[in-house]
């Protein structure tokens, strides 16, 4: 039996922070890129500081956007969705996207809660279920199957 998803097209993007240091967009277009996902936010209050001009870049390129937020375990759920929603809004072409890849030290009963309550308010503010972005190794040692709603990148 063929998987029914090999027959869609196949659609590239690409995601960006600060570490890519400047971007240029047009020549990302150019190479058939279709959507960049760009970094928003990490914990409670850094917002990347190449944020508004890959955002701002993006869309002048004529990608979809999304933006993504580095979730901390260790910090509050509601401070972080406050924090990300203020800087990003409702103004992205694509989900809202969690990015999961650490639990700083924090217990999988804690870093599970708090994953919850942050996704559950981004829901709200939103009105989308936002999706996540991780690493196999570190997800499949936490207890994935708690959160197969959420679209997983």
């Amino acid at each position: 039996m063929q998987d029914p998803l090999s027959s869609l097209p196949l659609v590239h993007g690409i995601d960006v922070s600060k570490a890519q240091a400047t971007v240029d967009w047009t020549a990302v277009k150019a190479a058939g890129y279709a959507f960049a996902f760009v970094k928003a936010t990490d914990g409670e209050t850094y917002v990347d500081p190449t944020f508004e001009q890959n955002w701002t870049g993006a869309a002048s390129a004529g990608l979809l956007r999304g933006a993504y937020h580095f979730f901390r375990a260790e910090d509050s759920p509601q401070a972080q969705a406050e924090f990300f929603w203020q800087t990003v809004g409702g103004n992205g072409d694509l989900p809202l996207v969690i990015d999961v890849e650490e639990s700083m030290s924090q217990t999988t009963a804690t870093v599970i809660s708090n994953l919850t309550q942050l996704l559950e308010q981004l829901q709200q503010l939103s009105g989308k279920r936002p999706m996540i972005y991780t690493d196999p190794g570190f997800w499949n040692g936490l207890a994935a199957n708690n959160f197969g709603d959420y679209p997983l990148w």
